[in-house]
């Protein structure tokens, strides 16, 4: 994924954004050697992202529709 992202062209103002989510990623990452544990590690990110999704997802609704 990192290298896939260096070899892309880079905008101002979007190098500090990139590298602060790739920081974010890293400070995520679990690399245990217990399987039930990464799953649960996963499944903890997982259930994270959808309910900042589900809480996200009414501010940038329109209030018009």
């Amino acid at each position: 994924f990192e290298a896939a992202l260096a070899g892309s062209r880079c905008v101002p103002g979007k190098a500090t954004a990139m590298h602060d989510l790739l920081r974010l990623a890293r400070s995520l990452r679990c690399d245990p050697t217990d399987p039930g544990q990464a799953f649960r590690h996963r499944l903890g990110v997982g259930i994270a992202i959808a309910a900042l999704i589900l809480i996200l997802s009414p501010l940038g609704q329109s209030p018009c529709t």
